[in-house]
């Protein structure tokens, strides 16, 4: 019996301190992450891939879709958010054309994918930035460049060998650039969003260089002014963000 009362009196006061500590750990876990926190001031970055796709004419002698067919998208975004809601940076964008294109600098006997990239500084407006979901606008402007290539292969026939060599034909188009960026962005995380956006860029390529080598030595080149035509790229991307906190 005296065991037993013991055992009674030594078991009571652990269950009374484990309601206790039981009580009040809610209090003594740390808080839930709280996701409506606003998201300035820090450094955002986003890698962003899509695809893109051409309209309208490059040059008065040919349209822009013709150069480049539809494109694979890649991207990054940096910028500088210093005061709700707006943001300040930079968007890069390269295009890598999804097949042969129609038309390259001739003569040539196959047409390489063609290259092109954007580069623009940008303002970004956030319509809910302390909410989840995020939608934002952006415009911005800077310079579009788009790299178009043909390779011939030439065999000369020698006394006791052939020899062969590539002769590649590049001409790269220049121009200014209007960037408009519609978006949306979900925040997963304190710092982290995953994003979708649309974008369309205007340009006209006002000058442009052509360069012949064969096997890989510039032979010649020359350089020119082109007479304006305006096009477009339209594109849609996924991207992700992280906010750095400063």
């Amino acid at each position: 019996m005296l065991k037993l009362r013991a055992l009674v009196l030594l078991v009571l006061p652990l269950c009374w301190s484990g309601a206790a500590l039981a009580q009040a750990s809610p209090a003594s876990q740390p808080p839930a992450v709280d996701l409506t926190t606003p998201r300035a001031p820090r450094i955002r970055l986003s890698p962003l891939i899509g695809a893109a796709i051409p309209f309208a004419e490059a040059s008065p002698v040919f349209a822009l879709s013709e150069v480049t067919p539809p494109a694979l998208l890649l991207g990054a975004d940096a910028a500088w958010g210093p005061l709700l809601p707006l943001d300040f940076g930079f968007t890069v964008l390269a295009t890598l054309g999804l097949g042969e294109p129609e038309v390259c600098p001739r003569p040539s006997s196959s047409c390489a994918p063609a290259v092109g990239g954007q580069f623009a500084l940008r303002a970004r407006y956030f319509f809910r930035p302390t909410q989840a979901l995020d939608p934002w606008l952006s415009l911005g402007g800077g310079i579009d460049v788009l790299s178009s290539t043909g390779e011939t292969t030439e065999t000369n026939t020698g006394l006791l060998f052939d020899n062969t060599s590539t002769r590649r034909r590049t001409s790269t188009y220049y121009g200014p650039l209007g960037l408009l960026q519609a978006g949306l962005d979900w925040r997963v995380r304190r710092s982290l969003f995953l994003g979708a956006l649309l974008g369309l860029g205007i340009s006209s390529y006002l000058s442009a260089k052509d360069s012949v080598s064969v096997d890989g030595e510039t032979v010649t080149s020359s350089s020119g002014s082109l007479e304006p035509r305006l096009h477009q790229w339209f594109y849609a991307a996924a991207s992700v963000t992280f906010d750095v906190l400063l």
